[in-house]
């Protein structure tokens, strides 16, 4: 359902957005780091069969514990920034900084403006949401993703069009499945 948002409705986010941002920015440097991900971003940052295997140490033969897509985000900052505790959290802070709006994009869509602003206030200032986005686990990014998951079953479920959630609940029933999909036939 579209609704319309005037200026005030902006006005507004882009103040909770604002205030989102400066709790998750103010001071990060001094936010203690986590030597594990920290060295897997260091080492990863050294060669690209060190990048995409998400490699734990510079000789790419042990990989990190979690897929390595968020820390693909600290790497690209590290090179572009430098190789500091800010770098390594700047991804997260910003990821968490943006599932702000798309939280309110998505509500406002499922209710109204005004629980749209609401959700997105309480989201900007939950303790455990401002901490994880200071951090440099995968905690930020994965927020940012699945709030941007619901809002697109939102768009999904609003067109009628939600083919796409049938088949990927039919492809990740089936992970022995080939690509078509369809199980193959049993041998006896």
């Amino acid at each position: 359902m579209k609704r319309s948002a005037g200026w005030p409705t902006f006005l507004a986010l882009g103040l909770i957005t604002l205030g989102a941002a400066a709790l998750r920015l103010i001071h990060i440097a001094q936010v203690p780091p986590d030597p594990f991900y920290d060295a897997a971003v260091r080492s990863m940052g050294l060669s690209w069969h060190n990048f995409f295997f998400g490699a734990f140490e510079p000789g790419g033969s042990v990989s990190i514990d979690k897929p390595p897509v968020d820390l693909w985000l600290q790497v690209a900052s590290v090179k572009l920034v430098g190789f500091s505790n800010t770098s390594l959290k700047l991804p997260e802070a910003l990821a968490g900084t943006l599932a702000v709006p798309l939280l309110f994009l998505a509500v406002r869509r499922m209710w109204s403006t005004r629980a749209g602003l609401a959700a997105a206030a309480a989201q900007a200032v939950l303790p455990i949401e401002v901490i994880t986005s200071r951090s440099d686990t995968m905690d930020g990014v994965m927020m940012a993703l699945i709030v941007l998951a619901l809002y697109l079953i939102v768009r999904a479920n609003e067109r009628g069009s939600s083919a796409w959630l049938r088949a990927i609940v039919r492809r990740r029933r089936c992970r022995s499945c080939p690509p078509g999909g369809r199980p193959r036939p049993r041998r006896s």
